[in-house]
């Protein structure tokens, strides 16, 4: 199974033709959906949001609902007030995670990147987590300054977050 993540390794310095045909029978896979070769990352429909209202993860449940918001709610104004937002799913469309970035705080130099999984991430750590590094380096270099929280008592995001790079300071308890 090719990822679109695994493509970008394909690439060499100086394949000229080669690299334009390769690229051109690429995008005629992804248009056909060629289960071979299918886009990991899609455009967030409303499809989606409710794909991953309906199966989010219990961790990512719990830290929505201790912020005060109704699950739906709390996705749906995540993805309208990001700058960028994106859907990965898997080859039968099944919502995998759903992430983005806001930059309502930019007045201090920063932005707001977010994650959210269905039980699915299990099944695509390792995709994700290749998605994730440069999705992340893109905002670092365009944003300076990425700062969000994350539920102490979710230990996954916390791991998956060191993983990533980043560094923590404990804060006062927030939310319910």
């Amino acid at each position: 199974h090719v990822t679109l993540s695994d493509l970008a390794r394909e690439t060499r310095e100086g394949t000229g033709d080669a690299g334009i045909c390769f690229e051109l029978a690429v995008h005629q896979a992804i248009e056909s959906r060629n289960p071979l070769i299918h886009p990991l990352v899609s455009e967030v429909l409303d499809e989606h949001i409710i794909d991953l209202a309906t199966n989010l993860c219990e961790e990512d449940r719990v830290e929505i609902l201790g912020t005060g918001s109704d699950i739906l709610w709390g996705i749906e104004s995540s993805v309208k007030s990001s700058e960028e937002s994106c859907v990965a799913l898997t080859p039968e469309g099944q919502v995998i995670c759903m992430f983005g970035i806001t930059t309502g705080w930019q007045l201090i130099g920063e932005a707001c990147p977010w994650f959210l999984a269905t039980e699915l991430i299990h099944n695509y750590r390792r995709e994700v987590v290749k998605l994730a590094g440069p999705v992340l380096q893109k905002w670092l270099s365009q944003y300076g300054i990425l700062t969000n929280y994350v539920d102490s008592r979710h230990a996954r995001a916390i791991s998956w977050l060191r993983h990533m790079g980043a560094t923590f300071e404990e804060i006062p308890a927030f939310g319910i």
